[in-house]
């Protein structure tokens, strides 16, 4: 019985029979990592859960090959030398998830017994004897003030470790497993691990190598290849090892090989495989499988379905979707989300799985364990049914982009109008699955479906243009074209080209946009007025951002007529706007505003917000140029409001430029100073580089319009290298004038001069020879007293020299 039995101690204490106790293991920790990359922030959280004031029980959770067992390990050693545990730490290794038996809870308590120093012939025959001695054993270490940490790693299931929690409030059990190992009666808490940042992904990779040779000079040859393989590794731990040890083995092996052969998706966990011909192989794919056999035949077919989705997560919505049955089943399941989540959230405790951000409904796989569900999901195709998977999620994706790309254009969606009611929320769903719809073009292109390429990017060519997104627009618009070519379908091919002229003549590419806008054919006989319609209100917005106002002028007049006949007034209502926009670049002010008022009365009524805030803003710009700088500035004023009320900062930002250059024609000027500070700011928080410069110069002008000559120096000076940074040559000539002039201004003639040298240097670069000699004008000013006349006459001319940095501003 447990009262038969006496402390063991270290000091050999005599057992009743006369023999001496078995010496304690407490101090059998296996070694720590040498360097625990980038797990700063856990590391700390974990000590403070160990700490006398903490939790009893912890359970570090997360995917096979995180790093759990590294920082449990690290942790315990710290809190060892910390002096918290002086009755020492037990480790035990429960084997959780191996094929070959794991190790069951009273078997976990024998061995802890062992290494409290009971021998085993001391050990109690029976689970309940030995679990009554262990409590013991602890109870008295505890009232002797020797605190014990428990360390049970690589835990199965919550019965290998129920019965380790220790009584009281003085020892810890600390659990490593794959599962988050939560029910009633086994509470504990829950340290969840992720993978590593780049940055200390890169530092585990590399410390790897030069702590083995430190002479290794790739880590500091081949940053960018080391960054692409910490990118291929998913940044897991285990993943990262496995590539160091590659690397190691083979000196000679440049990262860049590596990284190669890592980038073929479809061989990558074969290749995250370390194999000396000695030991069992160490691979990635070896210890998710571990995790996927102990999955229920449900959970199963759910881990292999996700993969059927190609972005990086996936909507509880699109979720029941693919593990419905049938289309009819898939839209009830939709509604039902419920059903679903108690299936996810069994999925995600093994770690195969997360929900990101907690509560969203969204769930995502780590991006090796996609590639693996991937694997099995080929294998099983045909009785998980994933073509009709895909076909499911396909069709629902459809249906709702179509829904939201009309309520963002104008139109109302009818069939989703429950799910998406109006543009603010279709815009909100665009944004959050944006990387999936974009992922989509691909995925229906390698299952050949080159009518479904064209629809979704022709569907998302609206939502990417308004976001700024033109990388992404033009390459959906290339893969479109190239499926349409294959296919021969030339209505596609037609769409295709045009997105791509409109897309680089937004984005200020007009070289691009011309090479495309050129292969579009000539208008055809069956081209419907619609068809016709659109295509001349693309070709007015392309003509124009390629400096042919007369042809632009033309286009977008009969555009309008063809939208007027159709009774398309929202479509009407954009062509009106394009039509004031060239009219403006013409200088036909007045008749430029009839026709921003004409398209603002259009709009108003036509339920698109973003489209009537878009055309307020034109109205602006058109009334600026007329002259009426008051009703401008009430126009701009009322775009900005509408924009903030969009929440669409890049937008605002845009409006907020509109309106300073409004009030600074309009003599306004400290309004004007606050309102292009503003602009800045929201250029800035979009990352909008291009745009920022812009009116970083427009701010130091306005400064320096204010005699604030020393504030608006450093303006121009970050105005200088973000265009230099960006590669443009003539904007950073422009800046650097502008600069110049701020510098002479503030009697600092030297440094005005340098500037003035690099300006013509950059104009002379961009092969604008009139602005180079503009900029040796205002040098001879600053160089000759009485040639200032004229170096005052180039900076009057500095405000007229700038451009915009995109195309016109289009609905």
């Amino acid at each position: 019985m447990a009262g038969d039995y006496v402390v063991h101690r270290t000091d050999y204490t005599v057992h009743q029979s006369g023999t001496p106790a078995a010496p304690d293991a407490l101090r059998a920790l296996p070694q720590a990592p040498a360097v625990l990359s980038g797990r700063e922030e856990a590391v700390g959280e974990l000590l403070k859960v160990l700490a006398p004031d903490g939790s009893r029980v912890a359970v570090v959770s997360g995917l096979a090959g995180v790093g759990k067992s590294a920082l449990a390990l690290t942790v315990a050693q710290q809190a060892m030398e910390k002096g918290w545990f002086e009755g020492g730490i037990l480790f035990v290794e429960l084997r959780g998830y191996a094929p070959n038996g794991t190790l069951g809870g009273s078997q976990a308590v024998s061995l802890l017994l062992g290494e409290l120093g009971i021998r085993d012939e001391d050990i109690p025959p029976t689970p309940e004897g030995r679990l009554a001695l262990y409590r013991s054993e602890l109870a008295t270490r505890a009232a002797e003030g020797r605190r014990v940490l428990i360390v049970a790693d690589d835990a199965g299931e919550i019965g290998q470790v129920r019965d380790l929690v220790p009584a009281g409030d003085s020892h810890r059990l600390l659990v490593t497993s794959r599962d988050s190992l939560i029910s009633p009666d086994f509470q504990a808490r829950l340290v969840p691990l992720t993978e590593l940042s780049a940055a200390a992904a890169a530092e585990l990779v590399s410390g790897m190598l030069l702590r083995i040779r430190p002479d290794d000079p790739r880590p500091s040859r081949e940053p960018d290849a080391l960054a692409e393989i910490t990118g291929h590794c998913g940044r897991l731990p285990l993943a990262l090892t496995v590539a160091g040890a590659l690397l190691a083995s083979d000196p000679g092996l440049p990262l860049a090989s590596l990284s190669h052969q890592l980038a073929d998706a479809q061989h990558r966990l074969e290749a995250l495989t370390y194999d000396d011909g000695r030991a069992m192989p160490t691979g990635v794919r070896a210890a998710f499988e571990l995790s996927y056999a102990r999955l229920p035949a449900d959970q199963a077919r759910l881990f292999r379905l996700l993969s059927v989705n190609p972005g990086p997560d996936c909507h509880i919505t699109f979720v029941a979707v693919l593990y419905g049955e049938s289309g009819a089943q898939a839209v009830a399941l939709a509604t039902e989300e419920h059903r679903m989540r108690g299936l996810l959230a069994r999925l995600g405790g093994t770690g195969l799985i997360a929900e990101h951000p907690t509560g969203s409904g969204r769930w995502r796989m780590h991006d090796l364990v996609r590639l693996y569900a991937a694997e099995l999901a080929r294998r099983h195709a045909e009785e998980d049914g994933w073509h009709e998977a895909a076909e499911r999620l396909i069709l629902m994706y459809q249906v709702m982009l179509l829904g939201s790309d009309g309520l963002l254009q104008g139109r109302t969606g009818e069939e989703w109008s429950a799910h998406i009611p109006d543009a603010a929320t279709a815009l909100q769903w665009l944004d959050e699955e944006r990387d999936n719809l974009i992922a989509l073009v691909p995925f229906t292109a390698s299952l050949g479906r080159p009518a479904d390429v064209d629809g979704f990017s022709a569907h998302l060519q609206a939502y990417l243009h308004r976001r700024r997104l033109f990388q992404e627009a033009a390459e959906l618009s290339r893969l479109s074209l190239a499926e349409a070519e294959r296919s021969g379908d030339a209505g596609a091919r037609d769409r295709a080209l045009q997105n791509l002229a409109l897309t680089f003549s937004k984005a200020g590419n007009t070289e691009e946009a011309a090479a495309f806008q050129e292969r579009v054919p000539a208008p055809h006989p069956g081209e419907t007025p619609r068809a016709r319609a659109g295509r001349l209100l693309n070709l007015a917005s392309f003509e124009l951002g390629s400096g042919r106002a007369d042809q632009a002028a033309a286009a977008a007049e009969e555009s309008v007529r063809l939208f007027r006949d159709l009774g398309d007034r929202l479509s009407e209502g954009k062509a009106w706007s394009n039509l004031g926009t060239i009219l403006q670049e013409q200088e036909r002010s007045e008749e430029a505003v009839a026709a921003q008022e004409r398209a603002d009365a259009i709009l108003s009524e036509a339920g698109d917000p973003h489209t009537a805030a878009t055309v307020r803003r034109n109205l602006g710009r058109a009334l600026s140029a007329a002259g009426r700088h008051e009703e401008a500035i009430t126009a701009h004023e009322q775009a900005v409001a509408m924009f903030v009320e969009l929440v669409e900062v890049h937008e605002v930002g845009m409006a907020f430029s509109g309106l300073a250059e409004a009030l600074d024609r309009a003599g306004r000027a400290r309004a004007a100073v606050e309102a292009h500070g503003k602009a800045v700011q929201c250029f800035r928080h979009t990352g909008d580089r291009q745009h920022e410069a812009y009116a970083l110069v427009m701010h130091g002008l306005a400064l320096a319009g204010r005699r604030d000559f020393e504030g608006a120096a450093p303006v121009h000076e970050r105005a200088c290298t973000l265009y230099e940074d960006l590669g443009d040559h003539s904007g950073a000539g422009w800046a650097r004038m502008c600069l110049a002039s701020a510098l002479s201004q503030c009697g600092r003639a030297d440094a005005a001069r340098a500037a003035l040298l690099r300006s013509a240097s950059a104009y002379a670069e961009a092969g604008d020879e009139a602005k180079a000699r503009l900029a040796a004008l205002m040098l001879e000013g600053i160089r000759d007293r009485p040639n200032r006349r004229h170096a005052r006459r180039a900076g009057r001319l500095l405000r007229r020299r700038g451009r915009r940095p995109t195309g016109p501003e289009e609905p």
